[in-house]
């Protein structure tokens, strides 16, 4: 190759700045358009009951709340065409109110709230309003006992008689009848005991009946499973700046194998835990104040004979409506 003339080295070294300022385009471009990002976990809600009395409707509901969710921010809906009411819940169990409902109209009940990009709706159920009765059972167990209760209303006079029954059976054989008279405001209520169970994971069914045109019809029924495992009950609350607790342990079958049970509290960057003895006294009682706002889960373990294992969960809300409530 010959030697190169002034004019084509200095057209050469033009060239090469050209190429080098292009290729740090390329470079600046890249950093550029690499961007960071941060997913949101939806929030889990469920609506667990809906009551009804005239014209008015309860609504129960469960929610578990995440790192994401906004304080305040928690409501539950009932819409229509032409209506629209909404109630603040709170974490865990709460329940939301609702009047002035039209029978035969269809309604939107949603769980909504913000985790971050406004509010929006994480659970939605519809709900066609129709003359019925409403009735729903409760239950409890201790040791070889069941306990049951019960609550509805027969608005339109739909039952022709003033008594209903409880029917109870035993792996779907039949063990007792029990007879309630309905008030004269048409409210059923009733409440009953069934001894002497077989504890360890028998099926007990309840069927709620009523005389109708010479034979009977089913107004609802339900099952209970029992158990030997403890049980815990109780209630967990919150307030501005503290959360309260007492939880009685039921273990009369004798699993629990450990002296001390552990409480785990956890949420809006707080963590404790404490352990309680329970070999004397089964009952928890305790006051954790001076919390910042904001939402905590509250876990119990037991010893069964493997180490500690998760037995009970609630979830609660300081600085904000003051109910609770445990899963």
């Amino acid at each position: 190759m010959g030697k190169l003339s002034r004019l084509e080295i200095k057209t050469l070294r033009r060239k090469q700045n050209i190429v080098s300022r292009y290729l740090a385009s390329l470079v600046i471009t890249t950093v550029v358009v690499v961007a960071s990002f941060r997913l949101f976990r939806p929030l889990e809600a469920k609506i667990t009951n809906i009551e009804l009395l005239q014209a008015e409707m309860y609504v129960s509901t469960f929610v578990i709340p995440n790192e994401d969710l906004i304080q305040g921010t928690l409501k539950v809906t009932l819409e229509s065409t032409s209506t629209y009411q909404e109630q603040p819940i709170s974490v865990g169990d709460s329940v939301g109110y609702f009047t002035d409902l039209i029978y035969g109209r269809t309604y939107k009940i949603k769980i909504k709230g913000d985790v971050g990009y406004g509010l929006q709706t994480f659970y939605e159920q519809t709900y066609y309003l129709r003359k019925a009765i409403s009735v729903d059972m409760s239950f409890s167990q201790y040791q070889h006992t069941i306990y049951y209760q019960l609550s509805g209303y027969d608005l339109f006079n739909m039952i022709p008689t003033d008594t209903f029954y409880v029917d109870m059976y035993e792996e779907n054989t039949f063990i007792r009848r029990d007879t309630f008279t309905i008030d004269p405001t048409r409210y059923l209520t009733g409440y009953g005991e069934l001894l002497e169970i077989k504890a360890d994971s028998y099926t007990y069914q309840f069927v709620i009946k009523y005389d109708y045109r010479g034979g009977e019809a089913i107004l609802y029924e339900t099952n209970f499973l029992t158990t030997t495992n403890p049980t815990i009950d109780g209630e967990v609350f919150g307030g501005l700046d503290y959360i309260g607790y007492y939880l009685y342990i039921n273990d009369f079958a004798l699993k629990i194998k450990g002296p001390e049970a552990k409480v785990l509290l956890k949420g809006n960057g707080y963590e404790t835990e404490t352990l309680y003895p329970i070999d004397t006294n089964p009952m928890i009682q305790d006051n954790i104040t001076l919390l910042e706002p904001g939402y905590y889960e509250l876990t119990v373990y037991l010893d069964l004979g493997k180490g500690f294992e998760q037995y009970y969960q609630a979830y609660v809300e300081v600085g904000g409506l003051e109910q609770t409530w445990a899963n």
